[in-house]
């Protein structure tokens, strides 16, 4: 499984979950750039994905990670979680308040730790962080704008449009 399969993979799990997503093919002026990326009306989500050790090895190192962990910054999603392929990552080796979901080839997922909570209506309490709204703003605002510059923002008014 290649990292650009597992993005695909986990963009998908969590499409089916949130509003909307996006994967790292985003990009925006942020300091953090999940993988995956979800918003929700009250939350968001991000997805690290992890096809070897040494990569999730390496994640804490990252400079934002770092910074979040020493109180300098927040960082993006109220909740967190890893992807991986089955095994490579075992639970309690993550950091603390992140869930954990095993894909195996084809994309078929396992949720080991999923801290969601369904309904939207509560952040469940041992799961949740505080996030970078800037942050996740930035993200937003670049995908908008994005849409905005090719004229096609005047189509979430059109036909067809539910709330």
């Amino acid at each position: 499984m290649t990292h650009a399969e597992l993005v695909q993979y986990a963009e998908k799990w969590l499409s089916s979950r949130v509003g909307f997503s996006f994967n790292d093919r985003m990009r925006a002026y942020t300091q953090e750039f999940p993988d995956v990326i979800g918003f929700r009306q009250w939350w968001t989500v991000i997805i690290e994905c992890k096809i070897s050790r040494a990569d999730f090895l390496a994640d804490a190192k990252k400079p934002h990670r770092v910074r979040v962990q020493q109180g300098i910054r927040k960082g993006m999603g109220n909740y967190r979680l890893y992807a991986c392929p089955t095994g490579l990552i075992k639970p309690e080796e993550l950091p603390e308040k992140w869930g954990l979901l095993y894909f195996s080839e084809g994309g078929r997922c396992k949720a080991i730790i999923n801290p969601l909570d369904m309904q939207g209506a509560v952040l469940r309490a041992p799961y949740v962080f505080d996030a970078d709204r800037q942050e996740e703003m930035n993200m937003m605002y670049s995908a908008l704008r994005r849409l905005h510059l090719r004229g096609r923002i005047p189509e979430i008014y059109g036909p067809g449009w539910q709330e």
